[in-house]
């Protein structure tokens, strides 16, 4: 069995679920959306009231403390000027999360010195049943035009929440402010970047006899074209046939496309927000411990350490990336420091201490860290938290 579907059956037999087609996007009626910036100041607010929105159930792979990757990532989608991403860390305490086990379940975010090192989210409330609230000291969008539209998608595991704001929900949008209100759940067929975009739906699910769908034990199954497999599409709800002429990086999950000479389509970045590149053939793919990163890159990239989670305190793994300096463009940084960025601040890639892997943390810091390097205390937003640093 392919390992794409040995993952899927793995995460849906660990939590339980009952997953139907479409289960992991979740189009959502919004309240109220208001991007803002005034000289260096920026904010953004978000508010739904949808009572079906997907919960993120203390516990479960959704939770924003315990679940795989963790934290909650926030994507704004403009067709003026692109795409922007804020994060949630997954970190309890304050600043991080805290839950509430109750008739009505709470998670909860906290960050009251936003825009920071720890993240530029300073509230997000899921109440299980009731509503979303989102609040940011940064869009991570210039808000130089006018947007046309803006879609917002709040991911936490493998579920993803979303809604789109355009004509004639939009009140007002000019340079520096996008505000509107009372989004319609049905005004979106999916998640999907397209979709959240203003374009066309993009789940590719087949339901045609015979044809490539889901099958009852949530895995791809039917009939594709000569020379190509059926396999599931980016978002795992869905599922399309995949020709092995396609280009590497359209292929993903499967990564089984078209590659140069004397390479290989190979998963270049983790589930559950993967990438497939051309790695030169059998030699083993970057990857390694906290701080040791070796293997082999798509050309002209370099193997190095980077936070996972975008910001300082995420969870650092091996990546390939641009072989220049982190901040100048690339992903290298000296031994015991890995390239991360403040989600939403322009400019703020920069090398930041590797976070130790295991252990008990603060204030015993008798974690993993790479060669030439030692677990650490080291104070970060008024938290004390266990880092690798360059060993005396």
């Amino acid at each position: 069995m392919p390992s794409w579907r040995l993952f899927v059956l793995g995460v849906l037999s660990s939590v339980g679920l009952c997953v139907a087609a479409g289960a992991a996007d979740r189009p959502i009626s919004a309240a109220k959306l208001v991007l803002a910036l005034k000289g260096n100041k920026a904010k953004l607010i978000f508010t739904s009231k949808d009572a079906g929105f997907l919960f993120p159930a203390i516990g479960s792979f959704d939770d924003p403390i315990s679940g795989s990757p963790g934290g909650a990532y926030i994507h704004l989608f403009s067709p003026a000027e692109g795409e922007a991403v804020l994060y949630a860390p997954n970190s309890p305490g304050k600043p991080g999360w805290k839950q509430k086990d109750g008739k009505r379940d709470v998670q909860k975010f906290v960050n009251p010195d936003a825009p920071d090192a720890f993240s530029a989210v300073r509230s997000l409330v899921f109440q299980e049943g009731r509503n979303i609230k989102l609040t940011a000291r940064a869009t991570g969008l210039p808000l130089a035009l006018p947007q046309g539209s803006v879609g917002i998608r709040i991911e936490t595991g493998f579920s993803r929440n979303c809604a789109l704001f355009a004509a004639p929900m939009i009140r007002t949008d000019v340079a520096g402010r996008f505000e509107a209100k009372d989004a319609l759940a049905s005004t979106l067929a999916d998640c999907g970047d397209g979709s959240l975009l203003g374009g066309p739906p993009t789940t590719t699910t087949t339901t045609l006899p015979g044809g490539c769908a889901l099958v009852p034990d949530f895995t791809c199954g039917g009939d594709c074209p000569a020379g190509a497999t059926c396999a599931p599409a980016p978002d795992f709800a869905s599922c399309r046939c995949v020709d092995a002429t396609q280009p590497c990086g359209d292929t993903w999950p499967l990564c089984g496309g078209q590659c140069p000479a004397g390479t290989e389509c190979r998963e270049e970045s983790p589930l559950p927000f993967g990438t497939c590149g051309c790695f030169p053939t059998g030699v083993p793919a970057c990857g390694g411990t906290v701080g040791i990163c070796g293997g082999a890159c798509p050309p002209g990239e370099a193997c190095a350490t980077v936070f996972d989670l975008p910001v300082l305190g995420g969870n650092p793994r091996c990546q390939c990336g641009d072989p220049r300096e982190c901040g100048s463009g690339g992903v290298t940084c000296p031994p015991g420091f890995g390239c991360a960025a403040i989600p939403g601040m322009p400019g703020s890639i920069f090398c930041a201490p590797i976070p130790c892997s295991g252990g008990s943390g603060y204030p015993t810091c008798n974690g993993g860290c790479g060669t030439g390097t030692t677990c650490t205390p080291l104070a970060v937003s008024g938290t004390t938290l266990c880092y690798c640093a360059p060993s005396p």
